[in-house]
């Protein structure tokens, strides 16, 4: 009876580790790599649009021949990843999705595109590797969050690159009310 009570117990505390483990890890692999993680930049959150954001830490890591980027922790949930050199090659399967509706509802090569918030900059590097003539206008809220795209992702300054700090909502709100959207302002006031 002994033998079974510490074998319960040591399979409860096992159960107990694995749930702490799910819940801080999730199933994000990142996190079980240790120290094949190689931290590339840690920078934090400049904006103060919500009490959460506001001076929260940023992560920029390699992992396993990918860079990733992540919000809050380590041991949070992978925001974007990305191979860095080649945008056609989607570590996301969102990203997969998004390009899919690039190709099935333009007939044409998109001459513009109108994309809100900016991440790791997957689904902006496709548009602009595939699409080198098409205008592309990013809004984002968080300048720190476009100042690590730029310069640790796929995303390249280019003249056909037009990146508007501001919050999407307003930025919608500052449209005339018909016809093609004017260049969005460089950066709210």
């Amino acid at each position: 009876r002994r033998n079974s009570r510490m074998v319960g117990g040591l399979l409860a505390c096992i159960l107990v580790w694995i749930l702490y483990t799910l819940a801080t890890c999730g199933f994000d692999s990142d996190c079980w790599m240790g120290d094949r993680v190689k931290m590339v930049e840690t920078s934090h959150l400049s904006n103060n649009y919500d009490a959460w954001g506001a001076g929260k830490p940023v992560y920029v890591y390699d992992s396993g021949g990918v860079r990733g980027l992540k919000f809050g922790s380590m041991s949070s949930m992978r925001q974007s990843t990305a191979v860095i050199g080649d945008a056609d090659v989607f570590t996301m399967p969102i990203l997969c999705h998004m390009s899919a509706v690039v190709h099935v509802f333009c007939e044409q090569p998109p001459r513009r595109v109108l994309i809100f918030g900016m991440g790791g900059a997957g689904i902006h590097s496709y548009v602009q590797k595939n699409y080198p003539e098409a205008q592309l206008d990013v809004v984002d809220l968080e300048p720190e969050v476009v100042r690590l795209a730029l310069a640790h992702f796929n995303l390249r300054e280019r003249p056909n690159l037009n990146v508007t700090i501001m919050d999407g909502r307003r930025w919608l709100d500052s449209l005339p009310p018909r016809g093609a959207p004017p260049p969005p302002p460089k950066e709210e006031p």
